[in-house]
């Protein structure tokens, strides 16, 4: 399978510390993720650092959700936070 890269950014008008307060800690998503509907008994696993680099934060759920992960790779201060997912959607089998 080749490797291949997906990027994406936006520009939000608010208080940085806000933003990287929201994204960079993973307990946080919870109040914000589209994705957190999708599954009530959706699995969450925390580990690494609290928040920041080296945070990562790792879920299992119904077909929607699908499983993966998430690791903070890099945030600083001046302007963004950067995130390494992994996930594949789970997969049904019918006989």
């Amino acid at each position: 399978m080749a490797d291949f890269v997906i990027s994406r950014s936006t520009h939000v008008v608010a208080d940085p510390e806000v933003v990287r307060a929201c994204v960079g800690d993973f307990h946080e998503w919870v109040a914000w993720s589209p994705w957190e509907g999708s599954d009530p008994d959706l699995q969450r696993t925390y580990s690494g650092a609290e928040r920041g680099t080296g945070a990562r934060y790792e879920w299992r759920g119904n077909a929607k959700a699908g499983q993966g992960s998430m690791t903070v790779t890099s945030s600083t201060r001046s302007r963004s936070t950067s995130t390494s997912p992994s996930s594949s959607p789970s997969r049904r089998r019918t006989r």
